[in-house]
């Protein structure tokens, strides 16, 4: 739960790093691996709760 400015700032930057890590995996030009699935969908279930935070913030 996002409570202030500061945190609300700092979970903005975490959810960037993971798109940008989530969009490097997608990027990539061969087929991914089983693990390189895995690990696209834990960076997006990441990037998803962290959008509802920031969501559930801005709406207070």
């Amino acid at each position: 739960m996002i409570t202030n400015e500061a945190q609300y700032r700092l979970t903005r930057a975490h959810l960037d790093r993971f798109d940008e890590a989530a969009s490097s995996i997608e990027a990539r030009p061969v087929k991914r691996t089983k693990l390189e699935q895995l690990e696209l969908d834990a960076i997006q279930s990441m990037a998803d709760d962290l959008r509802v935070e920031l969501s559930d913030f801005d709406s207070c």
